[in-house]
């Protein structure tokens, strides 16, 4: 599920990857063409903190969903985290 897609009211293109973690895809932080991959729901509130920062625009209700889902995703995350470990 995405957070946020790329359109007029969005710079960010943000989901909770398959891969692990929350991605800030296409990340204009990191450039060419790089994502930032968060390991827990404040890491990516603190990333698109600044990203609005630098004037990027990061929907209201992005942050309002992340932060609603902030622990499911991140009990989520840790338990594909344990597994890819084993």
């Amino acid at each position: 599920m995405a957070y946020a897609r790329f359109g007029r009211d969005s710079d960010v293109y943000v989901f909770l990857s398959t891969r692990g973690g929350i991605e800030c895809c296409r990340c204009a932080l990191i450039g060419d063409a790089s994502s930032f991959v968060a390991l827990t729901t404040a890491e990516i509130l603190e990333h698109l903190e600044q990203h609005r920062t630098r004037g990027h625009r990061v929907p209201d209700d992005c942050i309002a969903a992340l932060d609603a889902d902030a622990e499911e995703n991140d009990a989520q995350i840790a338990a594909n985290d344990a597994k890819s470990r084993r």
